[in-house]
């Protein structure tokens, strides 16, 4: 089990959770699709995710496989643009220990 802060970042002008960007990297398909498999793994996640943003949590618990599935959808994720905040939010979800 670990722990996900859902912090708010710089990016648009203070507007943007880690919520967002983990929804929008774990939504993402990669250029050759996915396979039923993958997708239940990722549909396992946003339902975690959603449910933090529904009872509008600061932080999240998330089984140990649930974290990688996360891990590979925000490191497979390619990004259209170069910021700091982007470089830490990478950083923080990479760097994710055990609760």
């Amino acid at each position: 089990m670990r722990q996900l802060e859902l912090r708010t970042t710089e990016l648009d002008k203070g507007k943007t959770t880690y919520l967002e960007l983990l929804q929008t990297c774990v939504r993402a398909a990669p250029p050759g699709g996915l396979d039923l498999s993958e997708m239940e793994k990722r549909l396992r996640v946003l339902r975690v995710l959603e449910e933090a943003e529904k009872d509008k949590k600061k932080t999240v618990d998330m089984e140990d496989a649930d974290v990688e599935t996360l891990q590979h959808c925000v490191a497979m994720f390619r990004w259209t643009g170069v910021h700091e905040e982007i470089l830490t939010f990478l950083k923080y979800i990479r760097d994710l220990k055990r609760a």
